[in-house]
């Protein structure tokens, strides 16, 4: 196979024991990973972490790697000197190492293993190194070795400033307004980085299309609280959706419905099924890896996927995908739209938004100015 400069320029650098590829979803990630651990006798004893929706994928390319996820992470016996450590989606085991009341145990366990091992090259990769804090920049840096653990103070002066916040009880080290831009300058200066139109040079069009439903009759609970009310009415706005789906669905063989909640993937499944081959990816699927391969070889389908799970895998004949509902996350809505989009396999792709109301409104456009959506801090207007 015939690799991209970017994959090859990062394959000869003599300086790749200890990296961070912050490449753009799509643009081979996994596959450089796979020949990295080629070199210099990485494939001695290789260990991989990542997503439980890459682990077939990573066992069919790497056999002789030892595979684990966040969540088996802190809960199974990890290989002993290993020779080299490679995690995929590295921005989830990204929580901050030295805010104790933040940390999470897939964290804790992952920077232990890697601090225990000094020995083991350490390859990082993500596509959002960032998710919505300062903190998972350092953490990523600690773990490829690019600064000492001791740093995090520094750090922590630069990018957080002590505030007095009335719903506070004291002041509170809280992440200043500019972190993001400032965040560019060390992604730029300790990370690999390659966009797909530097790769191809003209990409194929990629159409968004917003189609606006009639909102729902909300009914304001004077008891709750913002986050629970919002909660609410980001379900009544779900309602009848499928109808609308159907509607889209008829120009494309393949299509790729993205839902943010369970209840509502369960609902379309049993109303889409009836229309064509439907295929469930979630939280819920045991083997992530066969319904990716079937929904790939199926001529006609739909494929329902959790908008949270949409991160290491590829959707190579599907070029239509239908937000439903969606995440709060800009990470999670970043790393679903690239399902699609791959750099092996470029093609025409669109995008549709279906809004039935002021939350899918709101999320749409919080994660298009690249911002998660609070529930809380969006008021419900009464």
């Amino acid at each position: 196979m015939t690799l991209y400069d970017h994959q090859q320029k990062f394959l000869d650098d003599p300086d790749n024991s200890h990296a961070i590829l912050t490449w753009e979803a799509g643009t081979g990630k996994t596959f450089t990973a796979r020949l990295w651990f080629e070199q210099k006798d990485r494939n001695r004893n290789p260990v991989v972490f990542g997503p439980k929706q890459i682990e077939g994928d990573i066992k069919e390319a790497m056999p002789d790697a030892f595979f684990s996820t966040p969540q088996r992470i802190y809960r199974e016996e990890l290989p002993k000197n290993p020779s080299a450590i490679f995690v995929d989606e590295a921005d989830m085991f990204a929580s901050p190492l030295f805010v104790a009341k933040s940390r999470s145990k897939c964290s804790e366990a992952l920077y232990n293993y890697i601090m225990d091992n000094p020995q083991a090259d350490v390859l990082l990769a993500s596509a959002t190194p960032v998710r919505s804090h300062p903190w998972n920049m350092h953490t990523l840096l600690v773990y490829a070795r690019k600064v000492n653990a001791d740093t995090w103070k520094r750090y922590r002066d630069r990018y957080f400033s002590l505030q007095h916040m009335p719903y506070l009880p004291r002041p509170a080290w809280l992440p200043i307004k500019t972190w993001r831009k400032d965040m560019q300058a060390l992604i730029n200066k300790y990370t690999h980085i390659a966009l797909m139109s530097d790769l191809v040079g003209v990409l194929p069009p990629e159409t968004h299309k917003i189609i606006k439903l009639k909102p729902p009759k909300y009914e304001v609970n004077e008891e709750w609280e913002p986050a629970t009310q919002n909660a609410a009415d980001h379900r009544l706005e779900q309602d009848k959706k499928d109808k609308e789906i159907t509607k889209i669905s008829k120009g494309y063989r393949k299509v790729v419905v993205v839902v943010h909640f369970r209840e509502q993937i369960d609902t379309l499944y049993k109303k889409l099924s009836k229309e064509r081959e439907t295929f469930v990816l979630d939280g819920r699927t045991k083997d992530v890896h066969a319904v990716i391969k079937d929904a790939e070889a199926s001529p006609e389908c739909y494929i329902i996927i959790q908008a949270s799970v949409g991160a290491g895998f590829d959707l190579h004949t599907f070029a239509c995908m239908i937000f439903a509902s969606r995440s709060y996350s800009v990470r999670d809505y970043v790393q679903m739209k690239a399902r699609i989009r791959r750099v092996s396999s470029l093609k025409p792709v669109i995008y549709y938004y279906l809004h039935r109301g002021r939350v899918d409104n709101a999320i749409y456009k919080n994660n298009e100015a690249g911002l998660d959506f609070v529930p809380s801090h969006f008021a419900a207007k009464k």
